[in-house]
């Protein structure tokens, strides 16, 4: 069972917010959207829960194009947006059944399931509470409760765990984990890239709508090369600092390519061993080119390696 995204196409006035957008999600895979704000991201879970229209494109489930049949697509589809949008004067039951009735669930049907998702998410004790009574992290899990009542087959985050303690956020992770095991597909946008780390096995880095870098996650952080290396000389370097550490790159063994931040220069290596190996040679070479470094730092590639390194660096 695969979901398929082609060409997916929104403007406003002269303006392409999302620009031929396109994936291929499997069964139990999560595939992590990554952009700036403002990259497209939000208008396109908005278009895939049709909350929006697109201008252009198709949305897929087993070859069949959901645009346009909104009844299924919700069927098929479970949303946690990343605002709350939770009655505050309900309990957890009669939230669980408002959302069994804009499913066109019969609740008798579903009494149930929405017991049993309650408690997967550790509310059964407060099922009776006011939702204006509950933590941050308790109205995170009841909203995700009420997105897998309807036994979607693909659960769409939005920023799921935003705003949540490790171990609030630990839990999400985990029922989402379950989710993916059952065979259920997974679309995350995300700033967090620990959670993109420990959910995701696919990547989008989007910017201006446009795909900036699209693959398995492992695949995209080889791509990158061995180990990922950040010089930082001062606080903030001067363009004049930035430049005599790049020139000094292009005669390194192994080197990749650089981006410049505002307190440090960050480059790639391949083929140059082990870490400390590795870490030997940037010393040994700057020192040889009469450079001191206060701060030198070598690591396996990381998904924030390649969200940056796609971006052109830069801040959120």
């Amino acid at each position: 069972m695969s979901w398929k995204v082609e060409q997916l196409i929104k403007r406003y006035e002269d303006r392409c917010v999302v620009d031929q957008l396109h994936f291929d999600l499997e069964q139990g895979q999560c595939l992590a959207l990554l952009g700036r704000n403002g990259a497209g991201k939000s208008t396109t879970i908005r278009m895939l829960t049709s909350l929006l229209q697109s201008d252009q494109g198709a949305f897929l489930y087993e070859g069949v194009n959901l645009f346009g049949q909104t009844k299924r697509l919700r069927q098929l589809v479970g949303y946690v947006s990343q605002e709350l949008a939770l009655d505050k004067t309900l309990t957890a039951v009669e939230f669980m059944k408002f959302h069994a009735g804009l499913y066109h669930l019969r609740w008798r049907e579903v009494r149930e399931r929405a017991a049993q998702l309650l408690d997967a998410v550790s509310l059964s004790a407060v099922i009776n509470d006011r939702i204006q009574t509950y933590s941050g992290g308790m109205k995170r899990r009841l909203d995700l409760a009420a997105a897998l009542l309807n036994q979607p087959k693909l659960l769409i985050l939005d920023e799921p765990t935003s705003g949540l303690d490790v171990e609030g956020r630990e839990q999400i992770w985990s029922l989402v984990r379950e989710f993916k095991a059952g065979g259920g597909s997974v679309l995350l946008a995300s700033h967090d890239f620990s959670e993109v780390a420990a959910l995701a096995d696919l990547v989008l880095v989007m910017d201006d709508g446009k795909t900036l870098k699209l693959g398995p996650l492992e695949q995209l952080k080889a791509g990158l090369g061995d180990f990922v290396a950040q010089i930082r000389a001062e606080e903030i370097m001067q363009d004049a600092r930035k430049t005599e550490i790049n020139a000094a790159l292009t005669t390194l063994d192994g080197f990749g390519e650089s981006l410049n931040m505002e307190d440090s220069v960050q480059f790639t290596l391949r083929g140059t061993g082990e870490l400390d190996q590795a870490q030997h040679l940037i010393s040994d070479h700057f020192s040889k080119k009469g450079i001191s470094l206060n701060s030198l730092r070598v690591q396996k590639p990381t998904v924030e390696d390649v969200y940056r390194f796609a971006v052109g660096g830069g801040r959120d």
